[in-house]
């Protein structure tokens, strides 16, 4: 089995490395972008680390979303407020995902094309600037203290909806095409 392991490795092309590397140093570095607010103990670095492993190996397999959650929970842990230092953790933790996306397109052995990366660098460039009115959004909201009872209902219906707008979108001029 070691010898499959390492021929399964081998046939990775530069393109794959680096997405791979991406996959396993993102969740480390918005890990540490939570540090000024409190580090994190031994244990959540060993156990991100070995999530963040898990998932650039198998891109599309569990480890991905527990890596993710485990990052979140520890910035959700630390950090009540809404810091500007959550935007590039969310900026590094939608690499990571993206990276790891186009690593799911096809085999172990599968070399990305230019253009799939630009593509889905163009995407994860356009939802991480998103993040910047979401981020101001959110501060704005906390300093305006509690909010209406109608406020968060609302606001997951809006998500629903643009949910299903953006899978009618990409799946139903498809279907009906």
């Amino acid at each position: 089995l070691p010898g499959l392991a390492g021929a399964h490795v081998r046939a990775w092309g530069p393109s794959a490395w680096l997405l791979r590397a991406a996959v396993l140093l993102a969740p480390l570095g918005a890990l540490a972008l939570a540090v000024p607010s409190g580090p994190a103990p031994a244990w959540v670095w060993a156990g991100t680390l070995l999530l963040a492993l898990w998932w650039a190996a198998m891109p599309e397999g569990p480890g991905g979303v527990l890596c993710l959650l485990g990052v979140a929970g520890w910035w959700a842990r630390v950090e009540p407020g809404l810091p500007a230092t959550v935007l590039p953790a969310a900026a590094l933790l939608l690499a990571a995902h993206l990276a790891a996306l186009v690593l799911g397109y096809g085999p172990g052995g599968l070399r990305p094309s230019r253009e799939a990366l630009v593509l889905w660098g163009r995407r994860g460039a356009a939802l991480a600037a998103l993040a910047v009115p979401v981020w101001a959004l959110g501060r704005a909201l906390a300093a305006a203290g509690d909010p209406p009872v109608w406020v968060w209902p609302a606001a997951g219906l809006a998500v629903a909806g643009a949910g299903l707008l953006a899978a009618y979108v990409a799946v139903g001029e498809r279907i009906e095409g």
